[in-house]
């Protein structure tokens, strides 16, 4: 393990401890966390993107439902396979904070194409989510 997944093991015991709370408490209080934030990113980007399809692509008869299903089922996608490169593949969790934003990019692209076949609109949203992605890798 590395040192940085020890500190982050440390620093959680650290709070357990503080807060009195039991391991079942703990991890339902880290679920909860981790699901509302996943659903606050969801919509920031599909509000993101919808928005640069607008700007955009004025011209086009865009629905935005194709937007919110590709990303909820790119975020599902990439988080089984995530999930597998860690535990089948035995990778690091570090490694993994930089696999996950580039294959949900693929997929998320992968999956509006293949639903809308409009290449302009797929490469509009590559671009932004790929801008998303980098300024989200620098800011964390």
């Amino acid at each position: 393990m590395k040192s940085n997944e020890n500190f982050m093991k440390i620093k959680l015991n650290n709070i357990k401890s503080s807060a009195e709370i039991d391991n079942f408490q703990f991890n339902f209080l880290i679920i909860i966390i981790i699901i509302l934030s996943s659903i606050v990113t969801l919509f920031i980007t599909y509000f993101l993107l919808k928005l640069i399809i607008f700007i955009f692509n004025r011209d086009s008869s865009h629905n935005g439902k194709d937007i919110f299903m590709s990303l909820l089922i790119s975020y599902m996608i990439t988080n089984l396979v995530v999930i597998f490169y860690i535990n089948v593949l035995g990778a690091s969790y570090e490694s993994a904070k930089f696999v996950t934003p580039f294959a949900d990019l693929i997929i998320f692209t992968m999956l509006y194409y293949l639903n809308t076949k409009n290449s302009k609109n797929t490469i509009l949203l590559f671009v932004a989510k790929a801008v998303i992605v980098i300024l989200g890798m620098i800011l964390i």
